[in-house]
């Protein structure tokens, strides 16, 4: 009869422990993938935004990342009062890093493209005054404002190592992933193999390079109008929400609080993201 009546007890302990030992085993699991994937993505953000000129050690990037997704958590919980939510919040604040880095390249090239012109006409200036490329170089460093300035430093700093001044401006056009830099540097590595005047290239380069320029003005001008449109459509419904949860508040608590609602709130998101998405990809006109 002991025995009996210690079976129950027997089966519940054991079913406990598989419980306990599938939770611990998933969690442990979770834990050090995600401690593996948080790792790489830190030390490559970091070295992408050294690669910038941008300084961060890789502490400061895990202290920033970590209080990100859960300001983030926070925050989405404060406006629903919904847990999942909040989970689903975290779990996507994971891309924001790369988002950073991807619009810091966007930024760093764009401003790179806009002072090239400046600095090949004093390129230019300088050849025709009897330097040669190398002493043109250090004019750039030494008279322009960053980030070209930093980017022909770490050129001349690669060439003074005993890199070839080919591949160090092979890895300039690699760091700044810009195809008008890359036409730059080959027309320059061929000038240099093959002989030439080299400052009848720089000229005819600062007027194609100046013509681009004006036509991509007028393309941005003629694409303004979808990327606004596009913007106002994305904030438009969370502007009229924050408004009615204000005006009324606990109107739209079915919205966030019940499975259908918050089911809809997710797939109306994606179909906005996947909107904006479309309409920048017609917008983006390559010149």
């Amino acid at each position: 009869m002991v025995l009996l009546k210690m079976i129950p007890m027997f089966l519940f302990t054991f079913g406990l422990w598989l419980i306990l030992t599938f939770i611990y085993q998933t969690v442990t699991l979770f834990y050090f993938r995600y401690k593996g994937y948080y790792e790489r993505m830190v030390t490559k953000t970091t070295s992408e935004l050294g690669g910038m000129f941008i300084k961060v050690k890789e502490k400061q990037m895990g202290l920033f990342l970590i209080l990100g997704m859960l300001m983030i958590g926070v925050f989405v919980y404060f406006m629903t009062k919904n847990i999942v939510l909040a989970v689903f919040a975290v779990a996507g604040s994971v891309v924001l890093p790369r988002l950073f880095v991807k619009f810091a390249k966007a930024k760093h090239s764009k401003k790179f493209d806009e002072q090239l012109v400046e600095a090949l006409i004093l390129l230019s200036n300088s050849l025709k005054a009897g330097l040669d490329l190398t002493q043109g170089m250090q004019l750039i460093v030494r008279d322009m404002p960053a980030p070209i300035s930093d980017e022909f430093k770490l050129v001349l700093q690669e060439t003074n190592i005993g890199s070839p001044l080919e591949a160090s401006l092979e890895n300039l056009a690699n760091r700044i992933n810009s195809e008008l830099v890359r036409f730059i540097v080959t027309a320059i590595v061929i000038q240099r193999e093959s002989g030439g005047d080299i400052t009848k290239i720089l000229d005819q380069v600062v007027r194609s390079i100046r013509d681009n320029h004006s036509l991509m003005r007028k393309v941005q001008v003629l694409t303004a109008q979808g990327i606004l449109e596009s913007g106002v459509s994305f904030v438009l419904p969370w502007g009229l929400a924050v408004a009615l949860s204000i005006m009324k508040p606990g109107f739209l608590n079915p919205l966030f609080h019940h499975p259908i609602g918050v089911i809809i709130l997710l797939a109306a998101t994606g179909w906005q993201i996947i909107g904006v998405f479309i309409v920048f990809k017609m917008s983006k006109i390559k010149v």
